[in-house]
């Protein structure tokens, strides 16, 4: 299993599943997991190689939260419609408290035929037993902004800022330690380093991984930069 530290940040290349309860420490999880969904023939989606790696790895079958139970006080998971139901079962099961905030794009990709278009996509915040971190403004229930569109970095990368506001109001700590456990480009970890938190990040794929290791280095770095310059 290859291991990389990058300063406060700890990234994993490998299987979650095996890697999560092998952690203890974990204050808070944010994460934007596979989602669940159908997998279609024909058309632009079932031709872009991107889908056919997802229905390869059975990605497409998106993720049990129950894998998190006891992982960390605090959860953050981004679904997709056809999970919401599962996810306020797993909240009330376990006795959660929960908020729905929903990213609401811009720029979506204007293929809808006879359905709504693909403009929002949800995140269901899990916490019990702590107070939630962040402003005011922090707390909306919403998000309004373009999607990122650079399907070079990740085919579902998220808005930096987005996962800012995701981290600031996942738990009340000074030094609080955040996982994702499906940690793609990278992103929930370059905004764990802008606020200041510990990152450990898990990614199976190993391009995505790369990339995530060149992301949070790269963030890293300009922050060294901006600190000595100050």
């Amino acid at each position: 299993m290859r291991v990389e530290h990058i300063g406060s940040a700890t990234l994993y290349l490998g299987d979650a599943r095996e890697i999560v309860p092998t952690l203890t420490g974990i204050d808070a999880v944010v994460t934007d997991p596979p989602y669940e969904f159908v997998p279609m023939g024909g058309g632009l989606g079932g031709k872009r190689q991107v889908y056919k790696d997802i229905y390869a790895e059975k990605l497409h079958e998106g993720f049990d939260p129950d894998m998190l139970l006891g992982v960390a006080p605090s959860l953050t998971v981004f679904c997709a419609k056809a999970q919401m139901r599962r996810m306020i079962e797993f909240a009330d099961t376990n006795g959660f408290r929960w908020n729905l905030t929903t990213f609401n794009k811009t720029n979506p990709t204007p293929l809808c035929g006879a359905n709504y278009l693909p403009d929002t996509e949800y995140v269901f915040h899990f916490w019990k037993g702590v107070r939630l971190g962040g402003t005011y403004h922090d707390k909306s229930r919403f998000w309004v902004s373009k999607a990122s569109g650079d399907s070079s970095v990740h085919p579902t990368i998220k808005p930096v800022d987005l996962m800012v506001k995701l981290v600031r109001v996942a738990i009340d700590l000074p030094d609080p330690l955040i996982l994702d456990p499906f940690m793609g480009s990278g992103t929930t970890g370059i905004a764990c380093h802008r606020e200041g938190r510990r990152f450990i990040g898990i990614e199976m794929n190993p391009a995505h991984f790369d990339t995530a290791c060149r992301r949070i280095d790269d963030a890293e770095r300009q922050g060294s930069l901006f600190g000595a310059a100050a």
